[in-house]
Protein backbone atom coordinates (compact mmCIF):
# COMPACT_ATOMS: atom_id res chain seq x y z
CA UNK A 1 0.00 0.00 0.00
CA UNK A 2 1.65 3.77 -0.93
CA UNK A 3 1.70 6.76 1.13
CA UNK A 4 -1.32 8.16 -0.85
CA UNK A 5 -3.25 5.17 -0.55
CA UNK A 6 -2.96 4.83 2.82
CA UNK A 7 -3.70 8.32 3.86
CA UNK A 8 -7.22 7.82 1.68
CA UNK A 9 -7.70 5.00 4.03
CA UNK A 10 -7.30 7.14 6.65
CA UNK A 11 -8.91 9.90 5.91
CA UNK A 12 -12.26 7.20 5.16
CA UNK A 13 -11.84 6.08 8.70
CA UNK A 14 -11.69 9.71 10.51
CA UNK A 15 -14.83 10.58 8.63
CA UNK A 16 -16.45 7.25 9.74
CA UNK A 17 -15.34 7.62 13.17
CA UNK A 18 -17.01 11.13 13.07
CA UNK A 19 -20.19 10.23 11.71
CA UNK A 20 -20.34 7.02 14.31
CA UNK A 21 -19.24 10.26 17.52
CA UNK A 22 -21.96 12.41 16.13
CA UNK A 23 -24.50 10.07 16.27
CA UNK A 24 -23.66 8.57 19.73
CA UNK A 25 -23.92 12.25 20.64
CA UNK A 26 -27.38 12.97 19.50
CA UNK A 27 -28.70 9.52 20.82
CA UNK A 28 -27.09 10.78 23.98
CA UNK A 29 -28.46 14.18 23.97
CA UNK A 30 -32.02 13.08 22.96
CA UNK A 31 -32.36 10.53 25.89
CA UNK A 32 -31.26 13.26 28.10
CA UNK A 33 -34.00 15.80 26.72
CA UNK A 34 -36.83 12.84 27.02
CA UNK A 35 -35.59 12.04 30.48
CA UNK A 36 -35.23 15.62 31.69
CA UNK A 37 -38.85 16.12 30.14
CA UNK A 38 -39.74 13.01 32.36
CA UNK A 39 -38.24 14.66 35.52
CA UNK A 40 -40.44 17.57 35.26
CA UNK A 41 -43.37 16.24 35.05
CA UNK A 42 -42.39 14.65 38.32
CA UNK A 43 -44.49 17.63 40.06
CA UNK A 44 -47.83 17.92 38.49
CA UNK A 45 -51.08 19.17 38.79
CA UNK A 46 -53.72 18.99 36.24
CA UNK A 47 -57.75 20.01 36.27
CA UNK A 48 -59.46 18.53 32.91
CA UNK A 49 -62.89 17.40 31.61
CA UNK A 50 -63.28 14.27 30.88
CA UNK A 51 -65.10 12.60 28.41
CA UNK A 52 -66.05 8.91 27.54
CA UNK A 53 -67.82 7.89 24.46
CA UNK A 54 -69.25 4.20 24.32
CA UNK A 55 -69.51 2.25 21.52
CA UNK A 56 -70.17 -0.95 22.87
CA UNK A 57 -70.35 -4.38 20.54
CA UNK A 58 -74.14 -5.61 20.96
CA UNK A 59 -72.70 -9.49 20.46
CA UNK A 60 -70.30 -8.79 23.38
CA UNK A 61 -73.06 -7.27 25.39
CA UNK A 62 -75.31 -9.77 24.76
CA UNK A 63 -73.03 -12.52 26.49
CA UNK A 64 -72.24 -10.10 29.89
CA UNK A 65 -74.02 -11.37 33.23
CA UNK A 66 -77.21 -10.21 33.82
CA UNK A 67 -79.03 -9.29 37.00
CA UNK A 68 -82.36 -10.13 36.81
CA UNK A 69 -84.31 -7.17 35.91
CA UNK A 70 -82.17 -4.83 36.15
CA UNK A 71 -81.96 -2.35 33.39
CA UNK A 72 -79.10 -1.64 31.35
CA UNK A 73 -76.96 1.07 30.12
CA UNK A 74 -76.75 1.77 26.45
CA UNK A 75 -74.57 0.82 24.36
CA UNK A 76 -73.94 4.60 22.69
CA UNK A 77 -73.57 6.85 25.35
CA UNK A 78 -71.46 9.47 26.65
CA UNK A 79 -70.30 10.22 30.31
CA UNK A 80 -68.40 13.34 31.54
CA UNK A 81 -66.47 13.87 34.73
CA UNK A 82 -64.03 16.75 36.14
CA UNK A 83 -60.92 15.19 36.89
CA UNK A 84 -58.01 16.76 39.06
CA UNK A 85 -54.86 14.31 38.87
CA UNK A 86 -51.80 15.25 41.01
CA UNK A 87 -48.27 13.45 40.55
CA UNK A 88 -45.42 13.78 42.86
CA UNK A 89 -42.07 11.79 42.81
CA UNK A 90 -43.97 8.70 42.51
CA UNK A 91 -47.49 9.78 44.62
CA UNK A 92 -50.47 10.04 42.41
CA UNK A 93 -54.08 11.59 43.75
CA UNK A 94 -56.94 10.98 41.35
CA UNK A 95 -60.07 12.75 41.97
CA UNK A 96 -63.04 12.63 39.92
CA UNK A 97 -66.90 13.86 39.81
CA UNK A 98 -68.90 13.01 37.95
CA UNK A 99 -71.22 15.62 35.65
CA UNK A 100 -74.73 16.55 36.70
CA UNK A 101 -75.93 15.32 33.15
CA UNK A 102 -74.25 12.12 33.80
CA UNK A 103 -75.94 11.60 36.57
CA UNK A 104 -79.17 12.35 35.05
CA UNK A 105 -78.69 9.61 32.89
CA UNK A 106 -78.13 7.21 35.56
CA UNK A 107 -80.62 8.33 37.27
CA UNK A 108 -83.32 7.92 34.44
CA UNK A 109 -82.26 4.55 33.63
CA UNK A 110 -83.05 3.31 37.31
CA UNK A 111 -79.52 2.65 38.33
CA UNK A 112 -77.08 3.92 41.06
CA UNK A 113 -73.84 5.57 40.27
CA UNK A 114 -70.54 7.07 41.62
CA UNK A 115 -70.81 10.48 42.36
CA UNK A 116 -67.11 11.18 43.12
CA UNK A 117 -64.58 9.51 43.69
CA UNK A 118 -60.87 10.04 45.39
CA UNK A 119 -57.69 7.61 44.81
CA UNK A 120 -54.70 7.94 46.37
CA UNK A 121 -51.09 5.85 45.28
CA UNK A 122 -48.48 6.10 47.30
CA UNK A 123 -44.73 5.72 46.18
CA UNK A 124 -44.88 2.29 47.73
CA UNK A 125 -48.11 1.29 46.88
CA UNK A 126 -50.34 1.89 49.02
CA UNK A 127 -53.82 2.64 47.85
CA UNK A 128 -56.67 4.79 49.89
CA UNK A 129 -59.51 5.09 47.93
CA UNK A 130 -62.92 7.50 49.07
CA UNK A 131 -65.80 6.54 47.08
CA UNK A 132 -69.71 8.23 47.25
CA UNK A 133 -72.32 6.63 45.64
CA UNK A 134 -75.67 7.78 44.53
CA UNK A 135 -78.41 4.94 44.95
CA UNK A 136 -81.60 4.71 42.83
CA UNK A 137 -83.50 5.97 46.22
CA UNK A 138 -81.47 9.20 46.25
CA UNK A 139 -79.48 8.30 49.12
CA UNK A 140 -75.49 8.99 48.94
CA UNK A 141 -73.49 6.60 51.12
CA UNK A 142 -69.64 6.34 51.38
CA UNK A 143 -67.15 3.94 51.66
CA UNK A 144 -63.83 3.38 51.66
CA UNK A 145 -60.22 1.79 52.71
CA UNK A 146 -56.67 0.61 51.29
CA UNK A 147 -55.07 -2.20 49.71
CA UNK A 148 -51.91 -2.59 48.15
CA UNK A 149 -51.50 -1.95 44.58
CA UNK A 150 -51.86 -4.91 42.26
CA UNK A 151 -52.52 -3.10 39.10
CA UNK A 152 -53.70 0.16 37.87
CA UNK A 153 -56.86 0.19 36.85
CA UNK A 154 -57.41 -0.10 33.14
CA UNK A 155 -59.82 3.27 32.27
CA UNK A 156 -56.91 5.42 33.93
CA UNK A 157 -55.53 7.25 31.05
CA UNK A 158 -53.93 10.52 31.54
CA UNK A 159 -50.71 9.61 33.63
CA UNK A 160 -50.09 6.85 30.65
CA UNK A 161 -50.54 10.27 28.32
CA UNK A 162 -48.23 11.91 30.10
CA UNK A 163 -45.63 9.19 30.10
CA UNK A 164 -45.59 8.42 33.58
CA UNK A 165 -45.97 4.53 33.19
CA UNK A 166 -46.97 1.97 30.46
CA UNK A 167 -50.34 0.12 30.11
CA UNK A 168 -50.88 -2.80 31.89
CA UNK A 169 -47.86 -1.88 34.19
CA UNK A 170 -47.78 -2.14 37.89
CA UNK A 171 -44.80 0.54 38.48
CA UNK A 172 -43.92 3.55 37.14
CA UNK A 173 -41.59 4.75 34.69
CA UNK A 174 -37.81 5.80 35.70
CA UNK A 175 -35.60 7.09 33.52
CA UNK A 176 -33.47 4.07 33.52
CA UNK A 177 -36.65 2.15 32.13
CA UNK A 178 -36.66 4.76 28.91
CA UNK A 179 -33.16 4.52 28.47
CA UNK A 180 -33.42 0.92 28.15
CA UNK A 181 -35.92 1.49 25.35
CA UNK A 182 -34.94 0.55 21.55
CA UNK A 183 -35.01 3.71 19.09
CA UNK A 184 -37.07 2.77 16.36
CA UNK A 185 -35.92 4.53 12.77
CA UNK A 186 -38.14 6.85 11.29
CA UNK A 187 -37.89 9.58 8.79
CA UNK A 188 -39.55 12.59 11.01
CA UNK A 189 -36.31 14.09 12.08
CA UNK A 190 -38.42 16.37 14.94
CA UNK A 191 -39.55 13.20 16.36
CA UNK A 192 -37.53 10.33 18.92
CA UNK A 193 -39.98 6.70 18.69
CA UNK A 194 -38.60 4.35 21.60
CA UNK A 195 -40.29 1.06 21.89
CA UNK A 196 -39.68 -1.94 24.58
CA UNK A 197 -41.72 -5.56 24.89
CA UNK A 198 -43.02 -5.94 27.91
CA UNK A 199 -43.89 -9.57 29.80
CA UNK A 200 -46.73 -9.72 28.62
CA UNK A 201 -45.95 -9.64 25.25
CA UNK A 202 -47.50 -6.02 24.53
CA UNK A 203 -45.67 -3.58 22.77
CA UNK A 204 -45.52 -0.08 23.89
CA UNK A 205 -44.56 2.66 21.14
CA UNK A 206 -43.67 6.27 22.28
CA UNK A 207 -43.17 9.04 20.20
CA UNK A 208 -41.32 12.71 21.68
CA UNK A 209 -41.32 15.40 20.06
CA UNK A 210 -37.91 17.97 19.76
CA UNK A 211 -40.15 20.56 18.62
CA UNK A 212 -41.81 20.42 22.16
CA UNK A 213 -38.97 19.67 24.47
CA UNK A 214 -39.29 15.65 24.00
CA UNK A 215 -42.90 16.07 25.51
CA UNK A 216 -44.50 12.79 24.34
CA UNK A 217 -47.21 13.23 21.77
CA UNK A 218 -48.00 9.76 20.62
CA UNK A 219 -47.99 6.28 22.44
CA UNK A 220 -49.47 2.89 21.35
CA UNK A 221 -49.65 -0.52 22.76
CA UNK A 222 -50.57 -3.07 20.90
CA UNK A 223 -51.14 -7.02 22.15
CA UNK A 224 -50.01 -9.79 21.03
CA UNK A 225 -53.19 -10.58 18.72
CA UNK A 226 -53.04 -7.18 16.70
CA UNK A 227 -55.65 -5.11 18.94
CA UNK A 228 -54.19 -1.79 20.51
CA UNK A 229 -55.17 1.47 22.37
CA UNK A 230 -53.63 4.83 21.13
CA UNK A 231 -53.32 7.86 22.84
CA UNK A 232 -52.79 11.19 20.99
CA UNK A 233 -51.72 14.47 22.49
CA UNK A 234 -52.25 17.95 20.94
CA UNK A 235 -52.79 21.69 22.16
CA UNK A 236 -49.78 21.73 23.68
CA UNK A 237 -49.10 24.15 26.29
CA UNK A 238 -46.15 25.93 27.82
CA UNK A 239 -45.40 26.07 31.74
CA UNK A 240 -41.65 26.98 31.80
CA UNK A 241 -39.84 24.20 30.36
CA UNK A 242 -42.64 22.00 30.34
CA UNK A 243 -45.22 21.34 27.26
CA UNK A 244 -48.30 19.90 28.75
CA UNK A 245 -51.28 18.78 26.04
CA UNK A 246 -54.51 20.53 26.09
CA UNK A 247 -56.68 17.58 24.35
CA UNK A 248 -55.74 13.82 24.89
CA UNK A 249 -57.55 11.04 23.10
CA UNK A 250 -57.63 7.30 23.95
CA UNK A 251 -59.00 4.80 22.09
CA UNK A 252 -59.09 1.58 21.87
CA UNK A 253 -58.92 -0.69 18.49
CA UNK A 254 -60.87 -4.13 18.45
CA UNK A 255 -62.32 -6.15 15.90
CA UNK A 256 -66.01 -6.72 16.34
CA UNK A 257 -68.49 -10.03 15.96
CA UNK A 258 -69.11 -8.69 12.31
CA UNK A 259 -65.41 -8.26 11.58
CA UNK A 260 -65.35 -4.52 11.41
CA UNK A 261 -62.19 -2.19 13.40
CA UNK A 262 -64.43 -1.02 16.65
CA UNK A 263 -63.53 1.86 18.81
CA UNK A 264 -65.41 0.35 22.27
CA UNK A 265 -64.37 3.51 24.16
CA UNK A 266 -62.88 6.87 23.30
CA UNK A 267 -61.17 9.40 25.77
CA UNK A 268 -61.40 12.38 25.30
CA UNK A 269 -59.60 14.72 27.64
CA UNK A 270 -59.39 18.54 28.15
CA UNK A 271 -56.93 20.56 30.28
CA UNK A 272 -58.54 23.46 32.29
CA UNK A 273 -55.61 24.46 34.19
CA UNK A 274 -52.29 23.15 34.87
CA UNK A 275 -49.52 23.52 37.15
CA UNK A 276 -46.05 22.25 37.14
CA UNK A 277 -43.41 22.15 40.01
CA UNK A 278 -45.96 24.00 42.41
CA UNK A 279 -45.15 24.11 45.23
CA UNK A 280 -48.49 23.83 47.25
CA UNK A 281 -48.10 20.14 45.49
CA UNK A 282 -47.05 18.24 49.04
CA UNK A 283 -46.95 15.31 50.15
CA UNK A 284 -49.63 15.26 52.46
CA UNK A 285 -52.42 16.02 49.47
CA UNK A 286 -51.65 12.32 48.56
CA UNK A 287 -53.62 11.39 52.01
CA UNK A 288 -57.35 11.16 52.05
CA UNK A 289 -58.99 13.45 54.96
CA UNK A 290 -61.81 10.26 56.13
CA UNK A 291 -65.42 11.70 56.74
CA UNK A 292 -66.18 10.85 60.41
CA UNK A 293 -67.98 8.04 61.49
CA UNK A 294 -66.59 6.26 58.67
CA UNK A 295 -65.82 2.51 59.05
CA UNK A 296 -62.90 1.50 56.79
CA UNK A 297 -61.59 -1.55 55.11
CA UNK A 298 -58.39 -2.76 54.95
CA UNK A 299 -58.04 -5.28 52.48
CA UNK A 300 -54.20 -6.00 53.36
CA UNK A 301 -54.88 -7.69 56.71
CA UNK A 302 -58.74 -7.86 56.52
CA UNK A 303 -59.36 -5.44 59.29
CA UNK A 304 -61.99 -2.93 60.00
CA UNK A 305 -60.59 1.05 61.12
CA UNK A 306 -63.04 3.48 62.57
CA UNK A 307 -62.51 7.07 61.90
CA UNK A 308 -64.25 8.49 64.37
CA UNK A 309 -66.01 11.70 65.31
CA UNK A 310 -63.51 14.22 63.46
CA UNK A 311 -62.97 13.96 59.65
CA UNK A 312 -59.09 12.83 59.67
CA UNK A 313 -56.31 11.06 57.65
CA UNK A 314 -55.17 7.43 58.69
CA UNK A 315 -50.90 6.73 58.11
CA UNK A 316 -49.83 2.81 58.78
CA UNK A 317 -48.90 3.69 62.37
CA UNK A 318 -52.57 4.91 63.08
CA UNK A 319 -53.98 1.71 61.48
CA UNK A 320 -51.79 -0.65 63.60
CA UNK A 321 -52.48 1.33 66.97
CA UNK A 322 -56.14 1.12 66.54
CA UNK A 323 -55.99 -2.49 65.46
CA UNK A 324 -54.00 -3.37 68.49
CA UNK A 325 -56.22 -1.63 70.64
CA UNK A 326 -59.11 -3.42 69.00
CA UNK A 327 -57.63 -6.68 69.27
CA UNK A 328 -56.70 -6.25 73.35
CA UNK A 329 -60.50 -5.22 74.09
CA UNK A 330 -61.51 -8.16 72.44
CA UNK A 331 -59.15 -10.38 74.45
CA UNK A 332 -60.14 -8.75 77.46
CA UNK A 333 -63.94 -9.23 76.45
CA UNK A 334 -63.47 -12.91 75.54
CA UNK A 335 -61.80 -13.64 78.76
CA UNK A 336 -64.28 -11.65 80.86
CA UNK A 337 -67.07 -14.05 78.84
CA UNK A 338 -64.96 -16.82 79.69
CA UNK A 339 -65.04 -16.01 83.67
CA UNK A 340 -68.85 -15.77 84.05
CA UNK A 341 -69.49 -19.17 81.90
CA UNK A 342 -66.59 -20.71 84.75
CA UNK A 343 -68.43 -19.12 87.72
CA UNK A 344 -72.23 -19.95 86.05
CA UNK A 345 -70.87 -23.39 85.84
CA UNK A 346 -69.78 -23.93 89.34
CA UNK A 347 -72.58 -22.28 90.74
CA UNK A 348 -74.54 -24.74 89.36
CA UNK A 349 -76.05 -26.64 92.01
CA UNK A 350 -74.68 -30.73 92.34
CA UNK A 351 -76.53 -33.49 90.99
CA UNK A 352 -76.87 -34.75 93.99
CA UNK A 353 -73.98 -36.32 95.22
Amino acid sequence: MNCQTYLKHCAVALMLLGTIISKCSADSLERAAIAACHDQLQNVVLDCEETRTYNIDPAVAADAPLHFRQPQPDLNRTESSALKFSFLDGNARFERSLSKDTLNYWASKGLPAIVRQIQTISATGRIEELTTQELTNGKRPSFGGFRQLAAFAPDVTIDIALGLRLLGARQWLSDDDLSAMQEVAQRDPSLTILQVKDGSGRVHELHFDSRLLYALVYYRCTNSVGGFVEITNTDFQRIGNTFIPGTIVRSSSVTDSTGQIRHPIVFTISMKKASVNDEKNTLDQYSIWWPAHLELFDARTNDRIKVGPTTRPFTDADIRTQVAATRAQNRSMDQMAAERIRQALESQPSDGH
